[in-house]
């Protein structure tokens, strides 16, 4: 059940994902959250009858939604107006697992993508990028290990990094 607890939790955790990128995405946390919940809402879910973890993965999928609907908003005005690219910055905490920096948009197609061949692959990505939770908190939301779901979010990263590596800067 989605609770006055969630959704402070969920302020904080789009609070901590957007602190380094607020800039590039010109978006606060309190907005993506109204924006998520907005466009679930208006999806026609049902955000009382949802259990945490389904909340959760809809929140995740609904944040990468947005980001990627302002991309490819900022990067149509800018072909127009004369912006930057936003660029997207990976921050892991193992350096081997960093992808190049690219824009933002190509990030998130990439990921995209990602999802038509490895949908749980790419699920584990936005849960740990988007939210920030934990490997264990994944693997329950996901139905896996915790060691699947930290195998899944390094194979993800790997199939990411390759696809990445000719759009880096």
């Amino acid at each position: 059940m989605v609770d006055d607890s969630f959704y402070r939790a969920a302020r904080r955790l789009a609070a901590r994902r957007l602190s380094r990128d607020r800039a590039q995405f010109s978006i606060t946390p309190t907005d993506l959250i109204h924006s998520s919940v907005e466009k679930l809402l208006k999806a026609g879910h049902d955000l009382e009858a949802m259990d945490k973890d389904e909340a959760q993965r809809m929140l995740a999928q609904s944040y990468h939604h947005i980001l990627i609907d302002r991309a490819r908003r900022r990067n149509s005005q800018k072909r127009g107006g004369g912006q930057e690219s936003l660029q997207w910055v990976t921050e892991f905490e193992d350096p081997k697992l960093r992808l190049p920096m690219v824009d933002l948009l190509s990030y998130l197609e990439v990921l995209d993508r990602l999802g038509e061949h490895a949908p749980r692959e790419a699920e584990v990505v936005k849960l740990k990028i988007y939210l920030q939770l934990t490997f264990k908190e994944i693997g329950d939301i996901v139905g896996c290990s915790e060691k699947t779901a930290r195998s899944d979010y390094q194979a993800a990263l790997s199939f990411m990094r390759v696809k990445l590596e000719g759009k880096s800067e």
